[in-house]
């Protein structure tokens, strides 16, 4: 599992994202509950150069950037920083479709950076700890943005992942898509599978269900959880190189001061065909097709509220690349 590259990214309560090989996740590095030693990673991706739209004004760029420093490594204790930033680009500003005047604006962004801990302790529990705060809304930079509070408590008890493990967990979100600002518990059981033909991992708990597993030729992963969700299917050509398909639902939240609510989400159902491979030993790089379709921005606190507050937009294929690595 150590030769694999792959978080498990928290960013609300499991508002989880897990990605094998590249990851363009939000989160820490999942060597936070294997135990394996704390590596310097980032991921950057871009979903764009358009390729064809439903309507000629409604297309969509988004750009994300991740890095997770290690500053301290120890036997016993570990510290690292990890930062994120993401931003969303629209041809032009959308009017929602009743209701007051509530304009959505056409760029949009989020940052945010934070301190890691992790403890391992005499009895083989790990306790992790990681906080994050940022500004999210209209051009950062400018004043029409809020700020972006997240903390996450992780107790992996101590049990060998290989032979499975009780994972314990609260998370606390001012920016989640649904159940915002509310602190959440969760427990999860995981386990590795180490087998001649397949190896991978998997675990079960509340709210979410994964599963990642690799073999040759093929490779398969899912996430499902109330927040984000996503189904991916491989096959390796030659070694590390390969293509996969991907569908998946990941929301985004932006905190901003204005509009007829302080919260402005975004959502689409994505289905992706690309390919991957190793561009150098370290890193590792992505690059297909994307189609978006079932697209819309919503003002208001929840995506599961039902609002008026809404701009529709219509189904694009684009192109979209992404580059990870870890050292």
């Amino acid at each position: 599992m150590k030769h694999v590259i792959f978080y498990l990214a928290i960013m609300g309560m499991f508002s989880v994202s897990v990605v094998v090989d590249p990851a363009w996740s939000q989160g820490i590095p999942f060597s936070a509950l294997t135990g394996d030693e704390l590596q310097t990673t980032f991921s950057v991706e871009t979903i764009g150069g358009s390729l064809h739209t439903e309507a000629s004004n409604e297309r969509v760029r988004q750009m994300r950037g991740e890095l997770f420093l290690p500053l301290h490594r120890g036997e016993r204790q570990s510290y690292g920083i990890h930062l994120r930033a993401s931003r969303l680009l629209l041809d032009e500003a959308k009017t929602t479709s009743a209701g007051p005047s509530g304009t959505v604006p056409r760029d949009l962004g989020a940052a945010a950076v934070g301190p890691y801990a992790r403890f391992r302790f005499a009895s083989g529990d790990m306790l992790t700890i990681d906080a994050q705060v940022g500004r999210s809304g209209i051009r950062l930079g400018s004043g029409e943005t809020a700020t972006t509070v997240a903390a996450n408590l992780i107790w992996a008890r101590n049990q060998e992942i290989k032979e499975g493990r009780w994972i314990y967990l609260l998370s606390y979100s001012n920016s989640r898509s649904s159940l915002n600002g509310i602190p959440l518990p969760g427990f999860a059981y995981a386990k590795a599978v180490e087998r001649e033909s397949v190896k991978g991992f998997w675990a079960v708990g509340a709210p979410f269900f994964f599963v990642m597993l690799r073999g040759q030729p093929f490779s398969f992963s899912t996430l499902l959880t109330p927040f984000t969700s996503f189904v991916e299917t491989g096959y390796s050509f030659v070694g590390p190189f390969g293509a996969f398909l991907r569908f998946g639902w990941q929301p985004q939240g932006f905190k901003l001061n204005g509009g007829p609510a302080e919260r402005l989400l975004y959502e689409e159902f994505r289905t992706q065909l690309g390919l991957r491979g190793p561009i150098s030993r370290k890193m590792l790089a992505t690059l297909g097709v994307s189609y978006s379709d079932g697209r819309r921005l919503v003002w208001g606190e929840s995506l599961t509220k039902a609002t008026s507050y809404e701009s529709r937009l219509g189904a694009e294929t684009a192109l979209f690349f992404n580059l990870a690595g870890r050292f």
